[in-house]
């Protein structure tokens, strides 16, 4: 919105969306997707296996109000951020209900693969896409897995847009 770039590469259609309708943004075009995946430790504590993202984001939220899990979140105002808020809000939540609601919610305000890292030292449940894991897994020493990778909301379409050149010639 600043007009620092040309072009700019996304993946939340919301605010996709938003951008082009005020004027910032043209001729979007998806070209690449990849799916999100909610991992954890392999014990599962929160019992989550099997649930949809909604479901085990309600089972993580009550666990955590017990004591008994953490969950890292990005923090960031990322597309990644972007679809945790609406997993939140699909489970029931409002978001700003969960980022007060203890310390077994950690914001971390990273990006991806130091959250993974994180996410791996506290042994919580973390939301990310299936590539930055998949990454990491191979790289380091992730004793977190999946453990919940089927839902629809785990699309992940990443889309490219030029800057508006009348806004920003």
């Amino acid at each position: 919105k600043r007009g620092d770039v040309d072009a700019i590469i996304v993946h939340d259609k919301a605010r996709e969306d938003q951008f082009i309708a005020e004027g910032y943004g043209l001729n979007r075009r998806n070209f690449g997707f990849n799916f999100f995946l909610i991992a954890g430790p392999e014990s599962d504590p929160a019992g989550i296996t099997g649930l949809s993202a909604a479901e085990a984001y309600q089972k993580i939220y009550d666990e955590g109000m017990q004591g008994n899990v953490k969950f890292v979140s990005r923090g960031d105002d990322s597309g990644t951020h972007a679809k945790e808020k609406l997993i939140w809000k699909e489970a029931g939540f409002n978001y700003e209900d969960i980022q007060k609601s203890g310390q077994w919610y950690v914001e971390a305000g990273k990006g991806m693969g130091p959250c993974l890292l994180m996410a791996n030292e506290m042994q919580s449940y973390i939301l990310a896409d299936i590539s930055t894991f998949l990454a990491y897994s191979a790289k380091s020493d992730l004793k977190i897995v999946p453990i919940v990778e089927q839902d629809a909301l785990f699309l992940n379409v990443y889309a490219a847009m030029a800057i508006n050149p009348e806004k920003y010639p």
